[in-house]
Order: C-alpha cells, then structure tokens, then sequence
C-alpha cells in the first residue's frame, strides 16, 4: 500500500508542478487558457485510448472482479467458545488461551 500511497503523491505533485512550470514559459494572457485546453486534450486523448478498457470492464460480471487466492488459506474460526477464552485484567485483554 505504500507503493502505491508514493505514486500516487509522485503523480500530483509532479504534474501540478509541470504544469506551473510550463506556466512561465507561455504568454501571461493567455496562459490559463492554454493549459485548459492542453490538459483538456490530454484528457480527450487519454479517454480514447482506454474508452476500449473501460467498456470491457464495465461489462464483466460482478464476480469476475472478485480474486481466487492461488494457494488455499486456511483460517481459524473463532466459536462462542473461543471468545470465553479471552481474560481481561486491569482493562487489558489477553491473547487466546489455546
């Protein structure tokens, strides 16, 4: 999850500062409108290239978005038995008592 937490901060911090960057270089009248229309076509050009992606994925079943784990896990299940288990002193509880 960090990972992807840094790629996401990398994407928009770099981009705003791209853009403030190519901000000093166009002419000052005209400079929101040209990075309006330039983020706009990006965006356009984007959208196109994944609008295939999208509608393929926006048509799969609900359970094909779900993963199988490749190995089987196994898990303890916690009964009403196992929680009588759990101690508490002075507020605090304890592990299981297996």
């Amino acid at each position: 999850m960090t990972l992807v937490s840094t790629i996401g901060n990398l994407g928009k911090n770099l981009s705003s500062t791209l853009v403030l960057y190519i901000a000093n270089w166009l002419p000052r009248p005209h400079v929101y409108s040209i990075e309006v229309g330039a983020c706009f076509l990006l965006g356009f050009i984007w959208i196109s290239f994944t609008w295939h992606l999208i509608r393929h994925l926006d048509e799969l079943p609900v359970e094909k978005w779900y993963l199988e784990p490749s190995v089987p896990i196994s898990m303890p299940l916690l009964t009403a038995n196992s929680y009588s288990n759990i101690t508490e002193s002075n507020g605090n509880v304890s592990a299981f008592n297996t």
